[in-house]
Order: structure tokens, then C-alpha cells, then sequence
């Protein structure tokens, strides 16, 4: 026997050994996940059947057979992105809130498995089981698994979608593609504010090409061509989202493919009452501090503009969204300044790592912190990681996709409404850049 195999069949058995381990604890990460989320859904069932934005009211007149309809109406309604509502009115109609609680855990589930893939993706296979456990753990996801609201699918959604774009740009295939367009589609019909997200990776691509050496060898007309790739995946993604609005022009006469939503969460954060009794206060203050009375409250606010709205004549959706973006863009062209504190108020609290406001005053000061340090470690060990994988190099342009998903979620919520759980999405990202900072070996 030759002597020169024996180390060779040392280091078979040996990665064998320890892919056998890998997989013992990647299923204890999705198992982990599974038993937090059952956990939480049983201690709070009646979360379920909360409907705070409407989803489950839409999913119900599907459900009824009226279409796509503002809840206990019959009028159809493009306030909301279709996705959630339908896979809600499926699993609701399959399993009444059991099934409203499958998908959520089944998405919850996918999410950390998702995180788990495009860290082994990326060479981080050896510790590719603490981004899963991260995510599995998350304090966002956790909270939002109980609600019938679309943090935790959407979730689910990007970090598949990250997955499939960055294997589509580093091993372009027909499927792959494909697959790439579908995930963006599907993101789009979930959350809207995802749709400058191919525009995004392409400016990255192409500023990364020029400076860090994406495709270096390639000329300058072809890294153009690479660079222009995501765009090229964004047009199957759009034929996912055509249906939606061919429907809107069906139905409402107007070619919509986002939602009638936009308008409100713009001028949600953009008016001289928000300016006044947040942006203009000392940090922590809340909208959802003041009293429902008080003619600083979001509620009088909102009653205010309802009553503005009404007396224009505006009656259809579309009317009422171009209107609402008008009054936004007054108040920025009125007070830029304070547009300018608005957008620094909206990054922070997209970032902020504490609970604030009436929210923090419900938990424990324990809880509060234990979630503030958990956040904040995970956001510094993130951003050394990707310093580090982006200075070296090695699936550079699939790390860029993660970034491209960042970026694009936190320069929309510098316009719109942003809060924490805007950030949620991205929570699978954060996790697998921060577990780019442990040693690694390149077999595994």
C-alpha cells in the first residue's frame, strides 16, 4: 500500500467525520428555531387573529369569494401587496389560525435555513450553523412570528432570493436565472420597497468592478455587461409582478405594481405635525407617546388628513395616494431642514438596537438591554465582515447581492416610514457578515 494514501485517507475520514458533525448541528439550528417559534405561537395564540394592517381582513374576502377587496367591504383594494394576503387566505382557509401559525413557522424555519445556505455558499461552511442560529434566535422574528404581518415571510423570501442572485452571477445558468427572477417577483409582491433592489447590486457591481476588481480581467465593455446583469434577472422578476398589475389596470384603470400604500408612508413621516412632535423633540420620543386628544397624536393627525381628503373629493385610492404624495413633497420643499432630521430620525431608528417608546416600556429593563447588546454585537461583527470578505475578494460579487439587499431597504426607509422592524429582511444577511469573522479553513 502506498504510504502517500495514508494521509489522504485520514483526511477523507476526517472531513467526513466533521461533515457528519455539520449536519448534527445544522439540525439542532433548525430544530432550535422550530421549538422558539412553537413556544411563542403557543403562549401567544390570540396574536394570531390581530390584524394589524389589514392582511388577514384581505385574506378573508378572498376567502368570501369577493376578490381582492378592503375588509368588510366588497371594493377592491391595491392598499396592500397581494403575496401575504393570498398565502394567508390559503393557509387560513386550510387551517383557520393553525394554518395562519404553519406559515409563520414554516417561514420562520425557512428563514434560518436560508441564512444557513448562503453562508456555506460563500465558504462560510464551518460556521454556516451560527448564522442559522442567529437568525433562529433573532428578537424581531421571533416577535413578529406571532402576528399575521409580513416581517417573517418576507424574510424568508430575501435571504432565498440572496441565495439565488449571487449563485446566478457567480455560475450563470437558464434555471438559475429563472430562479433569481422568481425570488425577486415574489419579494416585490411581498414588500414593494424592494423593487430598486437589481438598480442597486448594479451600481454596486460596477463601482466594486472598478475600484476592488469584480470580474477583473474581464474588458471594460464586458464588466459593463456583468454589471448590467441584475437588471437583465429584474425583468423575469417583473414578469412575476405583471399579473398584479394587469389586475390594477383591469380593476381600477391605472397600471399600478406597487400598492396605493406609497403615498401614506411617505407623508406618514413627512408632515409639519410629525416634524413637531417627534423630529423637533429630544431623542426617544415616539409618535405613540402622545395621547389619542392631544393634536400632536398620529391619531388626530391621521383623523386631520382624512378629513382634508374627504373635502377634496377625493375618492378612489389612486386619487388619495397622488394627493397624500403631493402633501409630502410640500413639506419637504417647506422645511428642508427638517426633511433632512426626519431621514437621519428614520436611520436611526431602522438601526436602533433598543426598543423604544411605549413598546420598551412594556418589557423588563432586562430584556430591553439583553435585545440592545444582542443587536449591537451582531451590527459590529457585520460590518467587520464584510470589510473583510470585500477586501478579499473571494465571492465578492455574491457578498455584493447581501449589500445590494441593505442598501436598497435602508435608502427606501430614509424617504418612507421606517422603524425596527422594517430592518427585519435583513437580519439573514447581518448574521452570515457576521460570522465572516471567525477563522475559517478553505476545505471547509
Amino acid at each position: 500500500m502506498n504510504s502517500s494514501s495514508v494521509p489522504s485517507t485520514r483526511s477523507r475520514r476526517l472531513s467526513a467525520t466533521r461533515g457528519s458533525e455539520l449536519l448534527w448541528i445544522t439540525a439542532g439550528v433548525l430544530l432550535l428555531a422550530t421549538v422558539l417559534r412553537l413556544g411563542l405561537i403557543a403562549m401567544k395564540w390570540p396574536e394570531l387573529a390581530v390584524d394589524r394592517d389589514a392582511y388577514l381582513g384581505i385574506a378573508r374576502t378572498l376567502l368570501a369569494g369577493d376578490g381582492f377587496c378592503t375588509p368588510g367591504t366588497n371594493s377592491p383594494t391595491a392598499f396592500r401587496p397581494p403575496l401575504y394576503p393570498v398565502l394567508l387566505a390559503i393557509s387560513y382557509g386550510i387551517a383557520d389560525l393553525a394554518g395562519i401559525a404553519l406559515l409563520q413557522l414554516v417561514a420562520g424555519v425557512l428563514a434560518t435555513a436560508g441564512a444557513i445556505a448562503v453562508a456555506r455558499q460563500f465558504g462560510l461552511t464551518r460556521w454556516s450553523w451560527l448564522a442559522g442560529a442567529v437568525v433562529a434566535i433573532d428578537p424581531l422574528l421571533l416577535q413578529y412570528t406571532t402576528q399575521p404581518m409580513t416581517e417573517v415571510v418576507c424574510t424568508a423570501i430575501c435571504i432565498w432570493m440572496v441565495w439565488a442572485w449571487a449563485r446566478c452571477l457567480e455560475r450563470p445558468t437558464a434555471f438559475g436565472a429563472l430562479l433569481a427572477g422568481l425570488t425577486f417577483g415574489a419579494a416585490v409582491l411581498c414588500r414593494p420597497s424592494l423593487l430598486p433592489f437589481p438598480l442597486t447590486l448594479a451600481v454596486l457591481l460596477l463601482l466594486f468592478q472598478r475600484r476592488r476588481g469584480v470580474n477583473n480581467n474581464a474588458k471594460p465593455s464586458s464588466r459593463f455587461a456583468f454589471a448590467a446583469r441584475p437588471l437583465l434577472l429584474a425583468f423575469l422578476g417583473v414578469l412575476c409582478v405583471l399579473p398584479w398589475g394587469i389586475r390594477n389596470k383591469f380593476v381600477f384603470g391605472h397600471w399600478k405594481f406597487t400598492t396605493t400604500h406609497g403615498g401614506y408612508t411617505v407623508l406618514l413621516g413627512n408632515n409639519p405635525v410629525f416634524y413637531k412632535a417627534v423630529v423637533q423633540q429630544p431623542w426617544g420620543v415616539t409618535w405613540g407617546d402622545y395621547d389619542e386628544a392631544d393634536p400632536l397624536s398620529q391619531a388626530s393627525w391621521y383623523n386631520n388628513l382624512q378629513k382634508q381628503l374627504d373635502d377634496a373629493g377625493l375618492q378612489t385610492e389612486f386619487e388619495r395616494d397622488a394627493a397624500q404624495y403631493k402633501l409630502a413633497r410640500q413639506a419637504i420643499f417647506d422645511s428642508p431642514g427638517l426633511f433632512v432630521r426626519s431621514c437621519l430620525l428614520r436611520a436611526a431608528r431602522f438601526w436602533w438596537p433598543v426598543p423604544l417608546g411605549t413598546q420598551a416600556e412594556s418589557l423588563s429593563p432586562l430584556v430591553v438591554w439583553g435585545v440592545g447588546l444582542f443587536y449591537s454585537a451582531l451590527y459590529v461583527a457585520a460590518v467587520v465582515g464584510f470589510v473583510r470578505v470585500l477586501r478579499a475578494g473571494e465571492h465578492r460579487a455574491g457578498w455584493l447581492v447581501g449589500l445590494a439587499l441593505i442598501a436598497t431597504l435602508m435608502t427606501v426607509h430614509l424617504i418612507y416610514w421606517s422603524n425596527a422592524r422594517m430592518r427585519a429582511p435583513l437580519i439573514p444577511v447581518l448574521a452570515t457578515a457576521a460570522v465572516a469573522v471567525l477563522p475559517r479553513s478553505r476545505n471547509t
